[in-house]
C-alpha cells in the first residue's frame, strides 16, 4: 500500500478549499485560475503529509 494513500484522499476530500482560494487570489492579481489551483493542492497535500 502507498505509504501517502491516506494524505492523498484526505487532500482530494479539501479541493473545494484549494479552488477557492484559487479564485480568490486569481480575481484579485489576474493570475491564471487553473495554476493557483494547482500550486493550492500542493500545499493541501504537503500539509496532510505532514499531519
Amino acid at each position: 500500500m502507498n505509504p501517502h494513500a491516506a494524505a492523498n484522499a484526505l487532500a482530494l476530500q479539501h479541493q473545494d478549499i484549494a479552488e477557492r482560494v484559487a479564485a480568490n487570489i486569481a480575481r484579485r492579481t489576474g493570475h491564471p485560475r487553473e495554476d493557483l489551483h494547482q500550486i493550492a493542492m500542493l500545499g493541501i497535500l504537503q500539509a496532510a503529509r505532514r499531519y
